[in-house]
Formats: C-alpha cells, structure tokens, sequence
C-alpha cells in the first residue's frame, strides 16, 4: 500500500500537466474569490430552499383553494338545484290552490242548492203536515169530497171541449170499473178517449188513434 501511495505522490508531483505554480498574491486573490463563491452559493441554496418551502406552501393554499371552488361549485349546484326544486312546489301550491278555489266554490254552490233543497223539503213538509191535519180534522173527509168534485167536472169538461173538437167516445175497462167502485164518490180514474172509426176523420191531421187523460191520484 504505500508503495502505491509512493507512486501515487511521485506521479503527482512528477506530473507536469497537474503541477501549477501560482504567486502567493495570487492565490490570496483566488482564496478569497473561492470563499466568495461558496458564500454565494450557499446564500443561493439558502434561497432555494426559501423559494422551495414558499412554493410548497403556495401549492398547499392553491389545493386547499381549488378544493375551497370545488366544494363551493358544488354547493352552487345543490343551491341551484333546490331553488328549482322551489320554484316547481311553488307551481304545484299554486295549481293546488286554484283547484282549492275552484273546488270550495263547487262546495259553495252544492251547500247552496242543499240549503235551497232543504227550504223546499221543510216547505213540503209543513204542506204535508198541514194537509194531514186537515184530513184528520172533521171537516177534512168534506174538503176532500169538494175537492174530486171540483175534478170530476173539470174532467167533463174538458171531455165536452175535446168532444166538440173530435168525434170521441168514451171507453171506461173493467180496470177503470173497478176503481170507480172503489171510489164511490166518482174518485181519480183512467178515462179514456178513443178514436171513434164510423167517423171520418181524413180532413183531420195526423193524430194518434187512442188518447190517454191521467189525473194524478194525489191531487
């Protein structure tokens, strides 16, 4: 091993090309310009390193701030998406409320004609009530009689008019009959007015052949 180093010195100081011989002014000069440089070059890595943790911080804040516009687009998105959601309930309360109206005004008229409806039951029922007391009153079978009487002759003569209209004939069924017997007092019946065929009756317009005249039970 030193024989290595030896040749390794020898080489070194024999070599021409390796051997510089400079003033001692000069290498003064140099020295300092060296130490110069290296104070410069660690300034300049003192400041790489400061431009390297202010650029890392800058990253930071612009991810933390990307996210920040991230989160913020989204709650952008959801905002815009809930005033839609809004304005489509605020139509439907809308729509809602007009059929509301509409519905309480359709209200508002049936409770009318019930009212309406309830007037005149309550009427009836007070004609009823007053109809009833009077046939249970004693005079009340009397009025009754005057009453088919006053309709057995309005029924003649109503059958004498049409009569001297029309040749008639009157045409009383065993149906009609019976209910005659069953109403002595000449009640409501059927009466029936038939065509009479001996007559002519072409100068005449086209007319049915049989007449039907109903007097309602109840009147």
């Amino acid at each position: 091993m030193e024989q290595n180093l030896n040749l390794t010195l020898l080489k070194t100081v024999t070599d021409p090309e390796d051997v510089r011989v400079i003033e001692w002014e000069d290498f003064e000069h140099d020295l300092a310009r060296l130490s110069s440089l290296s104070s410069a070059l660690n300034e300049a890595n003192e400041k790489k390193k400061n431009l390297q943790h202010k650029l890392e911080s800058l990253i930071q804040v612009n991810g933390e701030s990307l996210g920040r516009l991230n989160e913020l687009y989204e709650m952008r998105q959801k905002l815009e998406s809930k005033k839609l959601m809004m304005e489509n309930m605020s139509i439907h309360s809308r729509l809602a409320k007009e059929d509301a109206g509409k519905q309480e005004e359709q209200l508002s008229g049936a409770v009318q004609s019930l009212l309406v409806a309830g007037g005149t039951l309550s009427v009836t029922s007070r004609n009823l009530q007053e109809s009833s007391r009077l046939l249970s009153e004693e005079n009340g079978y009397v009025h009754l009689r005057n009453l088919q009487k006053m309709l057995r002759i309005r029924q003649q003569y109503m059958t004498s008019q049409i009569s001297m209209l029309y040749p008639v004939k009157l045409v009383v069924g065993p149906a009609q009959e019976q209910e005659l017997e069953a109403y002595p007092l000449g009640g409501p019946a059927a009466v029936v007015l038939k065509w009479s065929l001996s007559h002519s009756v072409s100068h005449l317009p086209d007319a049915p052949h049989n007449l039907f005249f109903f007097i309602d039970a109840s009147a």
